[in-house]
């Protein structure tokens, strides 16, 4: 048989690709094999599904398919050019004035070829993607593909992040302006806030022309507030900084708004008090410069990425690097040191060709397939050369999807995506025929919450599983408590003489662990109880401590916090951390002798009710109608405005936060029904746990059938499991010492802008994992991490 006959007889398998199609072709499904790769790139005709040389058989086993369009592409280096460095000018990742993710250029030379499988004939295609060989079908085919848009670019979010990119805002076209306001003088020395007389970081309300000064920053530089007070005593919403007003534009934010904006009318704006916005020159910073500079200045993104020290590259399997799409640092952090830990390593790498024997013909929406891809990535060596980092787009946006924040390119809170992600995976279980093991059950433990009534001094002991142990940070027990006052004092005198403090002068607070750990477990009172025994609202002092101790301990530094005013901010303070612990004094004892336990709820606790006053606050803050009610409900406990304003901040991204909200209705307590093990185990063998399958029961008065579809329709519920399901619990209880084997470590003034790197201890050798750079890591900031990582010895 001709080449010719032989393709015209694999023609009817060639597809035209329209765009209702996915079409992958930038990187196999299988691997992390890319065009680039030495053997290139094969997409099917057949199903538009991109593989590498090594899974074509796989791919031919579940598909029969014969004919891939070969993708070849050969990247040259290109000399570099000496150019001055440029200064970051906007906070953003891949854009004109933001920070470069790319130090060398490129130039490109992309081959293609019609190759047939298993016979292995590779057909080269002219400029027109044609062969003589080929038929019309085959042609038409490989041009669809070439000229379809890759479906990972259409899942992918643009990797080039902006920071600097602002909303127009709602005021621009409407903005109230007062009549007949003072003009404002084109001299900048004229210029002082009409308060305090600060000369400098100075803003002008677009309303009524007043001149105030901004906000306290995170180093004590900035101003006294009196811009944001003015606002809040007339609600005139739109200031802009002078000082940053130039025919290019200005500073604008929008109190109302809570966000720095576009006003698309400025120049009108400014004309009113007589400034001619295509005459000012720029004389002070914009408030993304003043970022980047305290980002930089704080002393954080050179520390945590050692940027002082020549730092020796390390490659090989467990080293290879991860890309950053423009906002995955988060991601990669995380990943990278998962993959360190036995368990993520057994399961996800070792069975990484069964997985990916067993997973469907489209991988992409199989989480645990792409988690083993994931893991034989990083440590199969494979792409651990200096000229190759994988790149997690796929499993991003597949743990990502659907999530409010995480399915966005905005930066992200690690400790949150970790948690998030566990979730995720203990959901996929029910759906893992390679391996029903539960990777982060190395984490679980539990804590256990012990209340005392004041009334009656009687005692209720609950626990509650948690993957990571969240530590307040005791800001009033430093270490260095007098040079930090110290220099308090001299940041203030400074600011009455209008100088600022220089970094290098400042003294960041030291905490130790342990006042932490003290600070966790100590008395606190809840001043709304209702006790059982009193029958009555009453105070109770609760108390909580480690029931259980995990293989791997996870504890999160509570980093970030919310400044008088509300903004989200990060609190400048060194942890001093050790490399070994041991918390057996931290371990709860449970009930103990001459304790009197109080009696089980009867259901006479009175109707929940709202604190409105607090739901008020709320609203006047800018929060809905139900998300202020939701925040004062699930903080009810510690009756305190601050802590629901808390709780608002943290969930009002929550897709629910605004949804309609009621108070629950109190139901007296009911007995547990009991239903036959028949009924129960068939309902288990679907992959559902036994607290499920009787919670389903329940809701269907015991009906097999119903149970089943309730279950299936309910695959979210959260399940109220009695406490004696949860001594089943998955626990790995053991002795609490710990040796410290990784760090997570946040740069950057709040939880929503910055950068994320990891360093792991690897055969006694501290690992830097910054994105697609990998080295052996000289000083790891073992003070300024956000997550650690400790391990049972």
């Amino acid at each position: 048989m001709s080449t010719r006959q032989l393709v015209q007889s694999y023609s009817n398998q060639a597809r035209i690709a329209t765009q209702s199609d996915k079409v992958y072709k930038d990187e196999c499904v299988y691997t992390f094999d890319t065009a680039e790769s030495p053997d290139g790139l094969f997409v099917c005709l057949a199903s538009f599904i991109a593989v590498g040389k090594q899974s074509l058989a796989t791919h031919f086993e579940k598909t029969n398919s014969h004919l891939y369009l070969h993708i070849k592409t050969l990247r040259h280096e290109l000399p570099s050019v000496e150019e001055p460095e440029k200064k970051i000018t906007k906070l953003a990742i891949g854009v004109e004035g933001g920070f470069d993710l790319a130090e060398k250029k490129y130039s490109y030379d992309t081959q293609h070829s019609l190759f047939i499988y298993p016979q292995g004939l590779e057909l080269p295609l002219d400029q027109s993607f044609s062969n003589p060989d080929s038929t019309e079908q085959v042609t038409a085919s490989i041009r669809s593909i070439i000229k379809a848009e890759s479906a990972s670019l259409k899942q992918e979010l643009d990797q080039a992040w902006d920071g600097d990119i602002r909303c127009i805002s709602k005021h621009s076209n409407n903005l109230l302006q007062l009549p007949d306001p003072a003009q404002i003088s084109p001299d900048p020395r004229t210029w002082k806030c009409e308060v305090c007389g600060m000369n400098s970081n100075l803003w002008l309300n677009l309303t009524d022309g007043k001149i105030f000064c901004g906000r306290r920053q995170l180093d004590g530089s900035g101003g006294n507030n009196h811009a944001i007070e003015h606002y809040e005593a007339t609600k005139y919403p739109l200031s802009v900084k002078l000082g940053t007003i130039s025919a290019k534009g200005a500073d604008v934010y929008s109190y109302d708004e809570d966000d720095m904006v576009e006003d698309t009318n400025l120049a009108v704006h400014l004309c009113h008090f007589g400034i001619n916005m295509s005459k000012m020159e720029k004389t002070e910073k914009t408030m993304a410069e003043l970022e980047i500079d305290l980002n930089q200045k704080v002393g954080e993104w050179d520390r945590i990425q050692e940027s002082g020290s020549k730092l020796e590259p390390v490659y090989g399997p467990g080293f290879t690097g991860m890309k950053n799409l423009g906002n995955s640092c988060y991601v990669n952090s995380v990943v990278q040191v998962l993959f360190t830990i036995p368990d993520f390593v057994n399961k996800y790498f070792t069975k990484y060709e069964q997985y990916k024997k067993c997973t469907q013909r489209d991988p992409s929406g199989d989480l645990n397939f792409q988690l083993s891809r994931l893991g034989h990535g990083l440590l199969s060596g494979r792409y651990a050369d200096q000229t190759q980092a994988i790149r997690p787009v796929v499993f991003k946006n597949l743990v990502g999807k659907g999530h409010t924040e995480f399915s966005t390119k905005k930066q992200q809170d690690a400790c949150e995506y970790l948690i998030y992600l566990i979730d995720q995976i203990e959901r996929s279980l029910r759906k893992d025929s390679v391996d029903p093991t539960n990777p982060s059950d190395c984490f679980k433990f539990q804590l256990e919450d012990r209340i005392e009534c004041m009334q009656t001094h009687m005692v209720s002991y609950k626990r509650r599983d948690e993957y990571c142990l969240s530590l307040p940070l005791a800001k009033d027990k430093a270490v260095n408590r007098k040079q930090v006052e110290e220099c308090e004092a001299k940041k203030l005198e400074m600011q009455k003489q209008g100088l600022k403090l220089e970094p290098a002068e400042m003294v960041r607070p030291e905490i130790r662990l342990e006042d932490c750990l003290d600070l966790f477990t100590q008395n606190e009172v809840i001043g709304d109880f209702y006790s059982s025994a009193a029958r009555c609202k009453g105070e109770a002092k609760k108390s909580t401590k480690i029931a259980t101790f995990p293989d791997y301990l996870v504890m999160q530094a509570r980093r970030f916090d919310l400044a008088p005013d509300w903004t989200p901010i990060k609190l400048d303070v060194a942890l001093q951390v050790a490399d070994q612990l041991d918390l057996e004094s931290y371990r709860a004892k449970g009930i103990q002798n001459g304790e009197l336990e109080l009696p089980e709820n009867d259901g006479q606790e009175p109707e929940c009710e709202l604190n409105e006053a607090t739901v008020s606050q709320l609203m006047d803050m800018g929060f809905s109608v139900e998300g202020s009610k939701r925040a004062v409900f699930n903080t009810k406990g510690e009756n305190s405005s601050e802590a629901a304003v808390n709780w608002a901040v943290m969930h009002m991204e929550d897709a629910d936060f605004n949804a309609p909200f009621s108070l629950p209705s109190r139901r007296p307590s009911k007995k547990a029904k009991i239903f036959d093990d028949e009924s129960v185990n068939s309902l288990i063998s679907f992959g559902f746990s036994r607290a499920q399958a009787v919670r389903a029961l329940e809701e269907t008065n015991g009906s097999l059938e119903r149970a089943a579809d309730w279950l299936f329709n309910h695959p979210d519920v959260e399940m109220e499991v009695s406490e004696s399901s949860s001594e089943n619990t998955r626990l790995r209880d053991g002795h609490g010492k710990y040796e410290l084997v990784a760090l997570i470590s946040h740069m950057g003034s709040n939880a929503n802008v910055g950068h994320y790197v990891a360093h792991i201890k690897k055969e006694n050798q501290w690992v830097i994992f910054n994105d697609e750079k990998v080295a052996k890591s000289e000083n790891p900031p073992k003070d300024l991490a956000y997550l650690y990582f400790y391990k049972r010895v």
